[in-house]
C-alpha cells in the first residue's frame, strides 16, 4: 500500500508541475499571438507580383540551367518576395520577416517575354513563424507551386547577431 501512494504522490506531482509548464507556455505563446494580430497579421494575407520574363531571369544567364526559360531560382525568389510583401507593411519598423525554408516544384517552362503571375497566401501562424502557400502562373498554365516559411525578426537584434560573426 505504501509504494502505491509514492507512485500516486509521485504521479501527481508529475502532472501538476507538467499543466504548470503548459500554462505558462500557453501564456508566453498567446502573447505573441496577439501581439501578431495587433499587427493585423492573419492567415489569409496574400501577395500577387506580375512581371514579364527577362534575360536576368533566365536559367543560361543564372547559371542553373543551359536553356533559355525562366530559371528555378528566379521563380524562388518572386515567390519568396510576393511572401514578404504580403506580411512587411503590417510589421512595426523595427521588424521584418526572413526566409528560412522553401519546398518547391517547377512544374513547367516559361519563355523570354512572357507574363508570370506569382501568388503567396499565409497559410499557418506559428508564434513568429509564418507558413505560406506558393504559386506561379505564366500566361497559358499553373508553372510552380509549394510552401515557404518565414519568420519574424526584431531587425537590430538579428543583425547583431548576424554582425558578430565577424568577431569571432
Amino acid at each position: 500500500m505504501l509504494v502505491h501512494k509514492r507512485v500516486f504522490k509521485t504521479l501527481f506531482f508529475l502532472i501538476f508541475f507538467v499543466i504548470i509548464g503548459l500554462i505558462k507556455n500557453f501564456r508566453k505563446n498567446f502573447r505573441k499571438v496577439v501581439r501578431l494580430l495587433e499587427y493585423g497579421i492573419q492567415v489569409g494575407l496574400n501577395s500577387t507580383i506580375e512581371t514579364i520574363v527577362e534575360e536576368k531571369d533566365l536559367a543560361v544567364t543564372y547559371g542553373s540551367g543551359s536553356v533559355r526559360v525562366l530559371a528555378t531560382p528566379a521563380m524562388i525568389s518572386l515567390m519568396e518576395k510576393a511572401a514578404m510583401f504580403s506580411v512587411e507593411l503590417h510589421l512595426p519598423g523595427d521588424k521584418a520577416t526572413v526566409g528560412t525554408n522553401i519546398a518547391v516544384k517547377h512544374l513547367r517552362p516559361t519563355p523570354l517575354g512572357m507574363k508570370i503571375r506569382i501568388y503567396a497566401e499565409l497559410i499557418n501562424i506559428d508564434n513568429r513563424r509564418l507558413t505560406f502557400k506558393v504559386e506561379a502562373y505564366d500566361e497559358v498554365e499553373k508553372i510552380g507551386e509549394g510552401t515557404h516559411e518565414r519568420y519574424i525578426i526584431d531587425v537590430d537584434k538579428f543583425m547583431e547577431k548576424c554582425e558578430n560573426k565577424l568577431n569571432r
